[in-house]
């Protein structure tokens, strides 16, 4: 973490003064030396933060109603005052764990402040629907600058653009409940694009270099 740290406050634009041809010159052998050990390090640095690797939407994601799944990093979906004969004890929502945390958050008590929230909403059941007060309510929250603009549907979806929310254990009627998501990397920055599901970065390595186009680290953490 300290080291993403330091990679985002890093002015990338200083690196241009490292490209220049006269005053790199112009120095000493252990000057120059020093200039290009740093400017090829700002390379490999730019290199890791284009690395960024984030869940693409949905094949990437799933929710599971029995335990955590194997190469998964989860979530857990949980209301407390459920029947425990309806297995609301041991259900995640999660995300490969081959790919950057997405910084999604789950709240059995109303919005999260600071986050882009919606509620999980079943009509038929009387701790998930319509009338559950503000503060007691179930949500699914993402920081307010990621790309992923989730939604919720009580009828049924196509799992090619949506996950399936399925608790096989609850009478009341979980079997046709669905997440969704729009994305849109502009919420994050103007030089991530859309890509097959995922928030790639538009600037060349040379551009990001001479800082004449950046894209963030840590696209959800903050």
């Amino acid at each position: 973490n300290e080291y993403k740290s330091y990679l985002s406050s890093t002015n990338m634009s200083g690196a241009a003064s490292f490209l220049s041809y006269s005053s790199l010159w112009s120095t000493s052998w252990h000057e120059r030396s020093g200039y290009l050990v740093h400017y090829f390090t700002l390379i490999l640095m730019i290199s890791l933060i284009s690395a960024f690797d984030m869940p693409r939407w949905p094949s990437d994601f799933m929710f599971s109603a029995n335990g955590k799944p194997e190469g998964y990093d989860c979530i857990q979906i949980i209301e407390p005052q459920d029947d425990p004969s309806h297995g609301w004890d041991n259900n995640f929502f999660c995300w490969k764990s081959d790919k950057d945390n997405p910084g999604f958050q789950y709240s059995d008590k109303g919005f999260i402040e600071g986050m882009r929230c919606i509620k999980i909403l079943e009509g038929s059941d009387k701790y998930w629907d319509y009338n559950v007060p503000d503060d007691d309510r179930n949500c699914m929250c993402v920081p307010p600058n990621s790309p992923y603009k989730l939604k919720w549907s009580m009828v049924t979806q196509s799992t090619e653009t949506w996950v399936r929310w399925h608790e096989p254990s609850d009478p009341n009627t979980w079997a046709d409940n669905y997440m969704g998501a729009d994305l849109d990397c502009s919420l994050r920055s103007q030089n991530l694009v859309e890509e097959n599901g995922t928030c790639k970065c538009s600037c060349s390595t040379e551009d990001q270099a001479t800082g004449v186009c950046t894209c963030p680290l840590m696209l959800f953490m903050g």
